[in-house]
């Protein structure tokens, strides 16, 4: 198995007529709230995933996401490539509140295999200028 891409971004569309997939406001390495605490009304953890045929279509895992190594969400979650050899892992999470500035981790550890999927953002602190 072999993570080929992650992203995290606002939203994402999956285009019913030809299976695209559109990442809206894409958050790349660094993020400036307007202040904190700082709620992500809605921001989604996307993984592009790739696997050899051999290898199992279903597998169990954990989503966790901390903040300065400090725990915010852990959670177990399925991993189904569903007879293909591509899977699109998307977590849309909702309405989770960081409270400070730091190192924003979003893992996927997948359970029987050495395999861990993670994106990393830098919350940057509010700069206030007089």
């Amino acid at each position: 198995m072999e993570i080929k891409a992650t992203f995290l971004c606002e939203n994402v569309i999956i285009d019913s007529r030809n299976n695209q997939m559109s990442l809206i406001n894409l958050h790349e390495d660094e993020l400036k709230p307007l202040g904190y605490p700082y709620v992500f009304n809605s921001i989604d953890f996307v993984a592009l995933i790739e696997k050899e045929a051999s290898e199992p279509n279903s597998y169990q895992g954990t989503l966790a996401i901390s903040l300065n190594g400090n725990s915010i969400i852990n959670s177990p979650v399925n991993i189904d490539f569903m007879n293909s050899n591509r899977h699109r892992a998307i977590f849309d999470l909702k309405g989770f509140m960081i409270k400070e500035p730091g190192d924003l981790s979003f893992k996927i550890e997948i359970s029987g295999i050495q395999l861990v999927i993670e994106k990393r953002i830098e919350l940057l602190p509010i700069i206030n200028f007089r």
